[in-house]
């Protein structure tokens, strides 16, 4: 068992005592208990108004015995998923106006823990909760809009964007985890489907070569698969309709991130939010691609890689189509490795945009992947001036790079000439370990 898989079982429970909405609950009280430990630290190192330094204490009680009573209690039910809404719209919805108002990070908390009342709560509140956490957003910009002295704003430009960015981290990062989670129990039931599906056709041979003596066990069988059809057809239905949920919520905190942009007065601060934004767009799109194919578990390269790089394209005005040349096998890949495939490519071409083709007339970028045997490569080559040996300052890209091809297990090369510009290249295994 790995440690990451044992971590989560010390944190959510057993699959086997707790069912899966219950795991997520404890997943998320965990989590936003240890946000706010942290962020009420943060929210009063780096000068914040002090009610949200209080705000956050009361945040973490209340999760915290949330956490208690639902993990090591094992209690869970309507009544305290109710608790934690009103909680959660008590502590941000006044945390709001001591924040920053609709240019702070709340607005995007409250829309994740949206996305995770929808998961646990039973369908029949589940119009309740939406409705609920809906009318909250919209009361608070409308509050803000007739009284915009209720707002307490930043201290500085750095501190906002030093906000956006450790919540837009853990928001991306703590719904990423709630998703596999969601995504795992429903692939293990529709395989489970496709084993008794498999059983059940096997069982329908041998009942039709004695139909003369189970005929009635025949017509009870069919009826069964019928069932196990429709059922497998349900599921489908069900990740289709949360990769489109999960994709409406991505462009909506795209959107939002746009808007802080276009509000930024800081130059490098709207640079961080738009690149931000900008690698939210290999998830949507990846997301977008699940939603309207019939495969919900692997994407087609070709079409996505050639969707990202025209979605980049679109950003800068000084190129066209023309400039981006593809070379790419046919290949699907599993929606992990695609999420890692996507946001490599994103930083990749980003930067050959932004730095590579300055000073060139004539600009290319050569788009390649490619599947051989045992490896799969990716390639993102330019002729434009080449890359600097060595940069000033530190990138979050090049981290973020990095960390997916050490997830990927893979071997990233580097080539630069200011004459024939620069070439990198990722390779890594297509059989999965």
């Amino acid at each position: 068992m790995t440690l990451n898989k044992k971590l989560l079982i010390g944190i959510g429970g057993d699959e086997d005592v707790f069912n899966l909405e219950h795991r997520i609950f404890n997943i998320s009280c965990f989590m936003i208990t240890i946000f706010g430990i942290f962020g009420g630290l943060g929210n009063y190192f780096s000068g914040l108004h002090i009610v949200t330094v209080w705000l956050s204490v009361i945040g973490v009680l209340i999760s915290g015995c949330l956490f208690y009573w639902a993990r090591i209690k094992e209690i869970f039910n309507t009544k305290i998923i109710f608790i934690y809404l009103s909680a959660t719209v008590f502590v941000l919805g006044l945390m709001f106006f001591y924040n920053g108002g609709a240019q702070g990070t709340i607005l995007y908390l409250i829309i994740m823990l949206l996305n995770i009342f929808l998961l646990i709560v039973p369908s029949a509140y589940q119009s309740f909760f939406g409705i609920i956490l809906y009318t909250t957003l919209l009361l608070l910009i409308v509050l803000e809009f007739l009284f915009p002295k209720w707002i307490i704003p930043y201290n500085s430009i750095n501190e906002m964007l030093l906000d956006h960015v450790l919540t837009m981290f853990y928001t991306v990062f703590f719904t990423t985890i709630i998703i596999v989670l969601f995504r795992k129990k429903h692939l293990e039931d529709r395989h489970k489907i496709l084993l008794q599906n498999e059983s059940l056709l096997l069982l329908n041979q041998q009942i039709i070569s004695q139909k003369n003596e189970l005929e009635i066990k025949t017509t009870q069988l069919q009826s069964a698969i019928e069932s196990t059809n429709e059922r497998n057809k349900y599921i489908e239905t069900l990740l289709q309709e949360l990769n489109h949920r999960v994709k409406n919520n991505l462009q909506l905190v795209s959107s939002l991130l746009q808007k802080q942009a276009n509000l930024s007065i800081d130059n490098s601060a709207k640079v961080a939010l738009l690149d931000t934004k900008n690698r939210l767009l290999s998830l949507i799109l990846l997301h977008q691609r699940l939603y309207g194919h019939e495969n919900t578990t692997s994407i087609f390269i070709p079409k996505y890689l050639k969707e990202l790089a025209e979605s980049i394209l679109s950003s800068y005005n000084n190129f066209g189509e023309e400039s981006i040349i593809y070379d790419t096998d046919d290949v699907w890949l599993d929606v992990e490795v695609a999420i890692s495939i996507g946001l490599i490519a994103n930083e990749l071409i980003t930067n050959c945009f932004k730095h590579a083709f300055k000073l060139i007339s004539e600009p290319k970028l050569y788009l390649s992947f490619k599947r051989d045997k045992t490896n799969f490569v990716l390639t993102v080559k330019d002729n434009g001036v080449g890359m600097k040996e060595k940069r000033e300052g530190s990138s979050f890209g090049i981290e973020l790079i990095e960390l997916l091809t050490k997830q990927l297990k893979g071997k990233l090369v580097k080539g630069s000439d200011k004459n024939k510009g620069c070439s990198i290249t990722l390779t890594f295994s297509s059989i999965r370990t």
